[in-house]
């Protein structure tokens, strides 16, 4: 898209792109950002209320707030992650299940615990940057999967994705004929990949979750 406007307004995009994302390389902004890319928000007042015996827990633990930032999503599910270098993102469910005695104070903490500690130990400080620069290639996927889901469904389509190594054998030995040995082993690799990714996803997404 960049290379399609002008060249002083390109630059200009590219210098503000790399400018945020070594800003928030650094923790500067990291809240704003939870916030658009996980849709977080800190905790209301009768949140923390709910979870007041809790952060007495964390912050005995010496990793309660102001040293952890915690984060509310609107999420169905009794869950907390961390992310960048101060933040943990709890679920709204959490909340309410303190709130509602089926999660015990001592539970509770140990979620955010868990979740805290690997927050402390810098292993996610880049995440909010990571996810920051995906935004344009997730955004893609998820326009190219809403434009797929009707042909997808063809026939023919199914047909001509399954014999792809056909299309592809034939473009790598044309590229290879003609010497063009960059294109040919671009052109190989693309193919490995597209037998190559989807089954490791799948078993990705299979793999199941530690139920807290």
């Amino acid at each position: 898209m960049l290379a399609a406007v002008p060249a002083l307004f390109a630059l200009g995009a590219a210098a503000v792109v790399v400018g945020a994302l070594l800003a928030l390389g650094s923790g500067v902004g990291e809240g704003a950002a939870v916030r658009v890319l996980w849709a977080a928000r800190p905790l209301r007042p009768d949140e923390r209320d709910d979870l007041a015996v809790v952060l007495t827990l964390l912050c005995r633990a010496g990793v309660g707030p102001p040293l952890i930032d915690l984060r509310v999503q609107p999420r169905r599910a009794v869950a907390a992650v961390g992310t960048g270098r101060h933040s943990v993102v709890l679920t709204a469910e959490l909340v309410q299940a303190v709130a509602d005695h089926r999660l015990t104070p001592e539970q509770a903490s140990a979620i955010l615990a868990h979740a805290a500690t690997v927050v402390r130990s810098r292993q996610v400080r880049s995440d909010p940057v990571i996810a920051f620069a995906s935004l344009p290639w997730n955004a893609l996927r998820v326009l190219a999967r809403v434009v797929s889901a009707g042909p997808r469904r063809l026939p023919l389509v199914v047909l001509a994705w399954r014999a792809r190594w056909i299309v592809l054998g034939v473009a790598v030995a044309q590229a290879a004929s003609e010497r063009h040995v960059g294109l040919a082993l671009a052109t190989a690799v693309l193919g490995v990949l597209s037998y190559a990714l989807p089954p490791r996803r799948a078993t990705l997404e299979r793999t199941p979750l530690p139920n807290w």
